[in-house]
């Protein structure tokens, strides 16, 4: 009796073993995985869009001055006036440009826009500042 007591015990012991062991490996990949996950390297965020908006807002508005600053000055107008000819393509690319920007420019006057408005709002005034500078430009050409 005693012998299959004893027989008993290294089973069911060597069962404890195996179910430790079990235990010991899980726990080790558990560990493991938790470390990979903490080392993999974040992906960039997006970018903030409404972020974008805003300065897209304060850029249309610094163009809106320097466009009105030419326009109320006469001697600027006088100095490059292909600048104020919209027949001449690039004033008048640029005008359309601005044209664009300030329609979108009005649209969210109280409110943030979605993101898609926010992004066609952002691309008008890049382009508005794009069309200035080439505008300007030729206006300073035609000048000489």
């Amino acid at each position: 009796m005693m012998g299959g007591f004893l027989l008993l015990l290294v089973f069911v012991g060597g069962q404890l073993v195996v179910l430790a062991g079990m235990i010991a490996i899980f726990i080790f990949f558990e560990l493991l995985a938790d470390r990979i996950r903490r080392r993999r390297i974040p992906r960039p965020s997006p970018p903030d869009w409404l972020a974008e908006w805003r300065a897209a807002r304060q850029r249309f508005r610094e163009l809106r001055d320097e466009y009105a600053g030419y326009e109320c000055d006469p001697s600027a107008v006088l100095r490059l006036p292909a600048l104020a000819d919209v027949t001449v393509a690039s004033t008048g690319r640029f005008v359309d440009a601005f044209a664009e920007a300030l329609a979108l420019h009005g649209e969210h006057e109280d409110q943030e826009p979605a993101e898609a408005s926010a992004n066609a709002y952002v691309r008008a005034v890049e382009q508005a500042w794009r069309a200035w500078r080439a505008a300007r430009e030729a206006a300073e050409r035609l000048s000489r």
